[in-house]
């Protein structure tokens, strides 16, 4: 960790990869953001799949969804883009906490569209376990 300057803000995100012998690897990507108290955690979803609509060809959305994990308010978003064997499929789950300090978590996990059921169990285990850590929160 550093000591960051005033001002300096923390936009690391962490990529973690799921072996994979096909040509892709699966992967799993995960950063955060600050956000205010009464940030709209929808409207933030929306948003990034509104950017990816006009950003991507053959976009597709499958499903949204909103609720909560404890203490933390979530969006999961399933979507598709591309065509043919490179078609990917991606699943983002944003998650809005509160404490101590008001942040939006970004989960992204990310697979080739025809494999994404079999990697989906990986995925959703991997999304289960997440909680923030105190490096994050403080």
């Amino acid at each position: 960790m550093f000591d960051l300057p005033e001002g300096v803000t923390d936009a690391s995100s962490y990529t973690f990869v799921l072996p994979s012998g096909e040509g892709y690897a699966p992967n799993l990507t995960v950063r955060f953001e600050a956000a205010d108290a009464d940030s709209d955690l929808l409207a933030h979803a929306r948003a990034e799949v509104a950017r990816m609509r006009e950003a991507l060809e053959q976009f597709e959305l499958l499903h949204e969804e909103s609720g909560s994990r404890g203490p933390l308010q979530g969006v999961m978003s399933t979507v598709e883009w591309g065509s043919g064997e490179a078609r990917l499929r991606q699943r983002m789950l944003l998650l809005l906490s509160l404490t101590p300090v008001p942040r939006i978590y970004t989960l992204i996990a990310t697979d080739l569209a025809a494999r994404a059921e079999r990697s989906d169990a990986r995925f959703d285990a991997m999304l289960r376990s997440f909680v923030p850590n105190d490096l994050q929160v403080h």
